[in-house]
């Protein structure tokens, strides 16, 4: 995205399919699916039991992002009675579960290595087409950041890079925020990556993303007249 002198120019935009902002969510779900029902979440029946792990994940999640920074031993407990019943028994069932940071990263990177493998994850041209498929956050963001600067057309690309912004969810989550600069300094180095790097305060995260579809939205109206 390009801003001077009040003009606006999107240079190039892509979507990683099947990869967003529920994804963390999702790959909680998996483990507390795992963890009590000994299988994926992609078999749960009940539809409300369902409803309650990710409601439960989100607040894990939450609980893990306090404080920021890259502390991977980072815990929280997760703790949902009455989920379920036994049918032996006739007894209700809890869940009870610890997470740590480190362990959601961990079943996030293989959602991302599952989904630039079964699938043709970049049919819209989101990844580099000669930098290794990504295995994990960070080596996604250099991926996709080199291929927008390849398809930008840009002079000297990464010195015309002055700001990366993480907005939606992913603002909040340590996880993400680190594997983006991880992924920036990949690309860049260290003190690039650092300068470079922004996490708007919390209570813009959410308004840039609506800030940044209607910029998409005006690109496309112009473009379809």
């Amino acid at each position: 995205f390009e801003y001077d002198n009040d003009n606006e120019n999107i240079l190039y935009e892509s979507v990683f399919s099947d990869f967003g902002g529920l994804t963390l969510q999702d790959a909680c779900v998996n483990l507390l699916s795992r963890h009590f029902y000994n299988h994926s979440k992609e078999l749960i029946t009940d539809n409300m039991a369902l409803q309650r792990l990710y409601d439960a994940s989100e607040s894990a999640i939450l609980e893990l992002s306090q404080g920021g920074g890259k502390d991977k031993n980072k815990r929280t407990n997760i703790s949902i009675p009455y989920l379920s019943m036994d049918i032996k028994t006739m007894q209700p069932k809890h869940l009870e579960m610890g997470l740590s940071a480190e362990v959601l990263e961990q079943e996030l990177n293989t959602i991302l290595q599952h989904t630039t493998s079964s699938n043709d994850s970049n049919d819209n041209n989101a990844l580099s087409t000669v930098m290794p498929k990504p295995t994990n956050i960070s080596t996604l963001v250099s991926s996709m950041t080199m291929q927008a600067l390849d398809q930008s057309a840009i002079h000297n690309p990464i010195a015309q890079i002055h700001k990366v912004l993480v907005m939606g969810g992913g603002g909040r989550s340590p996880i993400i925020c680190n594997g983006v600069r991880d992924g920036l300094a990949l690309i860049g180095g260290e003190a690039f990556a650092n300068n470079v790097f922004v996490v708007p305060p919390e209570e813009m995260v959410e308004e840039l993303v609506v800030l940044g579809a209607s910029l998409l939205g005006k690109k496309i109206a112009s473009s379809d007249s």
